[in-house]
């Protein structure tokens, strides 16, 4: 096309072509050109997802850039041209209108293949100036006629730029957005592993702790003394694996947040009396339990973790040595409860893993137990706002609650 702009056809093939079909020639590489520029950036948008009057308005330009051919085919090359310079100058203007009214730019925010909004602007205004330049002298400006054909090469230079920036722009792009996938791949297996891992932690914990009492269930149906010899052990080792079942459907239900806290002014004392009281037949308790500390919060979840922290203190603690329960306010408005026990083996706990899913010390195993009591407690206090600690050393262990006494959202 720049050869045909300045008269380099002539100079060269002169000798091998007539003046006519050198103009010919010229006019036919210009009338592509134009369609080329059109397709160039039909196909350039279409990462940007153009409105539809967008996607119209430039197949028309196609078309148009079709008739110029068609009109040279047949001789009508003043006409063609015409042609030729109306859909250039409406593209610099088309162009630039729709890189600001023609794309909804909040949609390609995370497209890897779009330039930045105010490249391709700044791009199509340089473009609308050196089209206007060019299309000057045909509207009557002789003064622009010998700046008209070099804009035409700035704009050739310029497209060019603007492709290979686009390329470089969208590879990074790819390889970032690659980069994010491959680590959302290993974020989703990572998850993945975890979720066997957890599959694998219950099975053996169900596995472990149904056997030992149904293997009492089935000594005691099958024993010559009779079952009600064995009656005592029997409701123990049904009590255990329902205790169980309720504990696994509460971290079901938790996990899947399926509950919804039914907040309330709830007596903690009663509460914690209560609580004690249902476990006096198996332990010892000593207890200094302020009177009437009430907190804005829910019944039943507070229920749950007081019985979780003084079953885990009867089950696991010395036999002859009394439970501690402490419970307090203070003038901050937190409300503090305190359960401790010596234990029943020496050593101290792992205070880092203990509130883990399905953890359970090295000792734990000789008791009935799912290993997921504590997991309750630190979860359902986090939902009320709360938070419990742990301090352990080698004969004794003891568990913190802190609980503001108004529920915040």
């Amino acid at each position: 096309v720049s050869q045909s702009r300045y008269g380099l056809i002539r100079l060269f093939l002169s000798d091998y072509f007539s003046a006519y079909t050198l103009d010919y020639i010229s006019n036919v590489l210009i009338f592509t050109a134009t369609l080329s520029t059109v397709i160039f950036h039909y196909i350039f948008f279409v990462d940007y997802k153009p409105k539809s009057w967008c996607r119209i308005t430039l197949a028309a330009m196609g078309f148009a850039s079709l008739l110029e051919l068609v009109l040279v085919l047949f001789k009508h090359q003043t006409l063609a041209l015409q042609i030729n310079m109306t859909v250039i100058t409406f593209l610099g203007v088309f162009m630039f209108l729709m890189a600001i009214f023609g794309i909804d730019w909040t949609l390609l925010s995370k497209s890897p293949s779009v330039l930045l909004k105010r490249v391709i602007i700044i791009f199509h205004s340089l473009y609308l100036v050196l089209v206007t330049i060019m299309a000057l002298p045909s509207l009557g400006f002789k003064a622009l006629s010998n700046a008209a054909p070099h804009m035409s090469i700035i704009y050739w230079f310029l497209t060019g730029v603007l492709t290979i920036l686009m390329l470089q722009y969208r590879n990074k792009r790819v390889l970032e957005e690659q980069a994010l996938l491959v680590g959302l791949a290993k974020q989703e297996a990572e998850l993945e592993k975890q979720q066997r891992e957890q599959e694998r932690h219950f099975l053996q914990m169900l596995t472990h702790e149904i056997k030992t009492p149904l293997s009492v269930i089935k000594m005691a149906s099958t024993s010559d003394a009779g079952v009600h010899n064995f009656k005592d052990h029997v409701v123990s080792a049904v009590q255990d694996i329902n205790q169980l079942i309720e504990r696994c459907i509460v971290t079901d239900k938790f996990e899947s947040k399926q509950f919804s806290l039914q907040v309330d002014q709830v007596n903690f004392s009663e509460l914690t009396e209560k609580v004690i009281s249902s476990f006096r037949a198996k332990a010892s308790f000593k207890s200094s339990i302020a009177a009437s500390v009430t907190v804005h919060s829910d019944r039943q979840l507070l229920e749950i973790i007081i019985t979780n922290l003084i079953e885990n203190a009867v089950k696991y603690g010395a036999k002859k040595q009394p439970i501690q329960v402490t419970l307090s306010e203070d003038s901050k408005g937190m409300t503090s409860l305190e359960v401790s026990n010596q234990l029943a083996h020496q050593g101290p706990l792992d205070t880092k893993k203990i509130f883990n899913k399905y953890y359970r010390g090295e000792f734990a195993y000789e008791k009935n137990g799912s290993g997921l009591g504590l997991y309750l407690v630190k979860n359902f206090l986090q939902m009320l706002g709360g938070s419990v600690s742990c301090k352990s050393t080698e004969d004794a262990v003891s568990f913190f609650i802190k609980l503001p006494k108004q529920h915040v959202k």
